[in-house]
């Protein structure tokens, strides 16, 4: 959350571009996750990149991750023919998001 929060405030990175958003997902007053959406850069094709996705741990259970990933998701796919993510972050990520529909694909970069 605090690289997300330094490159707000730099204005380095404010998904303000075409087809990036971001969401959050809220409990009460208590911001439980944060997922963005942004243009991937990397492949030739119209394709988006999960973005600074981020569960607060007391979330991660109950499934609030995943309902925010299918909801960037839907937005994603609804602008784009290809998304993609990184799944290196921790050790539960490539399974996350491979529950997702993922797969898994080794690139440069």
């Amino acid at each position: 959350m605090s690289t997300l929060i330094a490159a707000w405030h730099a204005g380095e990175q404010r998904f303000d571009l075409v087809g990036a958003a971001l969401f959050a997902a809220m409990d009460g007053d208590v911001l439980a996750a944060v997922g963005g959406v942004k243009r991937e850069t990397a492949l030739a094709e119209s394709a988006l990149r999960m973005h600074r996705f981020c569960v607060h741990p007391m979330y991660r259970r109950p499934g609030m991750g995943r309902d925010l990933a299918q909801t960037v998701m839907d937005h994603a796919l609804s602008d784009a023919s290809g998304l993609t993510c990184n799944a290196r972050a921790t050790p539960l990520a490539a399974p996350f998001w491979e529950a997702l529909g993922f797969l898994k694909a080794e690139a440069d970069g």
